[in-house]
């Protein structure tokens, strides 16, 4: 086991590969660091002016989401310096998830936004070196996103599965950006979401990490609008998780699943 020190700030996300992490912290840094010896590796300064909110990485790129409101590509074989920023918006970049399968980039932020871009217009830019803001257009912005900044963002075959401080679950068709489901998590803001098959992970600021099962929210439809405050019982079968897992004493910022086990982190320590 290794402890990864060395950030000036709070590390507020990662990214895990096989041989190494890459971590980005509240001072505007992005370091990697190797998982066998625990050295770091290389440090990207300032790459946002603020923190660093979201990385995705697909082989040697990595996208960075930052609190300045712009999203960035990076080649991680390159001098630590932007290949392109791929978009800026005026609120914060909060959540940021690539579908290397179809080069989309999905984008939530702080003004409560939800787009998809089309990163292979992103390798066009590159191409004919139009280093320029906004590169890759947003082939959708999705309609009735959310009514807060948009904290999460996760795929399930053909759908864009949301969360936000508004406190709900949203998920729109990916290719078209109509809202399927609109569904209150929960008391609190929703903070983070995982799939894991045809199961959702949610956890929130309750405390509490909740799981679901995508097919049924699928059938629920916008019942969000219909529901003025969550309470456990309120709603269909279909709005209901299918287990609430207590145990924190204090709000949940992130989860994460595999085949047999789900993690959540909080600031209970």
């Amino acid at each position: 086991m290794h402890t990864f020190t060395g950030h000036k700030g709070e590390v507020l996300t990662l990214y895990v590969r096989e041989a190494d992490v890459w971590c980005g912290d509240s001072a505007g840094d992005i370091k990697s660091w190797d998982m066998e010896t625990g050295t770091n590796t290389k440090t990207i300064s300032d790459a946002h002016n603020g923190h660093v909110n979201c990385l995705e990485m697909h082989n040697t790129l990595m996208f960075s989401g930052g609190g300045d409101g712009v999203c960035r590509l990076w080649d991680i074989r390159m001098k630590p310096r932007p290949v392109l920023t791929v978009l800026k918006n005026r609120g914060g970049i909060n959540c940021i998830r690539y579908e290397a399968d179809y080069q989309h980039l999905f984008v939530g932020t702080g003004s409560k936004s939800l787009s998809l871009l089309d990163v292979r217009k992103v390798f066009t830019s590159l191409e004919t070196a139009q280093k320029t803001a906004a590169a890759a257009a947003a082939e959708h912005v999705y309609s009735k996103p959310h009514l807060g900044p948009v904290n999460a963002i996760e795929i399930y075959k053909g759908y864009v599965v949301s969360a936000s401080d508004d406190r709900r679950l949203r998920i729109f068709e990916k290719d078209t950006g109509t809202l399927v489901t609109s569904i209150m998590e929960g008391e609190r803001e929703v903070t983070s979401i995982k799939t894991g098959g045809n199961r959702l992970v949610t956890g929130s600021l309750d405390r509490l990490v909740k799981i679901w099962s995508l097919e049924d929210l699928l059938l629920a439809g916008d019942t969000a609008s219909q529901i003025t405050a969550w309470r456990p019982g309120s709603g269909t079968e279909s709005t209901q998780p299918l287990h609430i897992l207590k145990g924190h004493t204090h709000v949940v910022y992130g989860v994460d699943v595999n085949e047999t086990k789900i993690a959540s982190a909080s600031r209970d320590h």
